[in-house]
């Protein structure tokens, strides 16, 4: 079902695609696909869908994906006040806008990160290391509550070591 709605994807044309994440838990990005310049695979905010082999294997971490979604809606107002009442665990819709992917969303958790000194969605920048400041490629975060999210991730204390992890 994955390759086939891989085998859809145009890129330039907005898709949407779940992950799961130890991390950042699941979480959900949506946005223009985009062809990676380095390795040929298939991107979308700039999370990998495939493994850039010529068969469209997806990445294992890709849970759902819809070929022919719908552009990203505006993203809301209030900034500030929505990173100043942000708090592990809430779930966030972080509207982002980077160059290389253009305007994409990310749904899921905002996850505290010492390691990092701020919080991330799904492995997006939603605070800077200087605290509250919005990540560089933020736009807007719109916080909404979920009964049914499903259990969040814990804090980011430590990066997973690939030797001992």
């Amino acid at each position: 079902m994955l390759k086939t709605a891989m085998s859809a994807l145009t890129p330039g044309k907005p898709a949407a695609a779940t992950f799961r994440s130890e991390l950042y838990g699941t979480f959900s990005v949506h946005g223009a696909v985009v062809r990676s310049g380095a390795n040929g695979g298939l991107l979308i905010g700039g999370h990998a869908l495939d493994t850039a082999s010529s068969t469209l294997n997806p990445v294992p971490d890709l849970l759902e994906l819809i070929a022919d979604a719908s552009d990203v809606a505006d993203p809301p107002t209030g900034l500030a006040s929505a990173l100043a009442e942000l708090t592990h665990g809430d779930p966030v819709v972080g509207y982002f806008q980077e160059p290389a992917y253009g305007v994409y969303t990310v749904t899921g958790f905002a996850v505290d990160a010492p390691v990092h000194g701020g919080f991330l969605v799904g492995a997006r920048i939603l605070t800077s290391r200087s605290g509250r400041m919005p990540g560089v490629y933020l736009v807007a975060l719109q916080r909404f509550t979920d009964t049914n999210a499903g259990p969040g991730p814990a804090r980011i204390t430590r990066w997973p070591d690939t030797v001992n992890d």
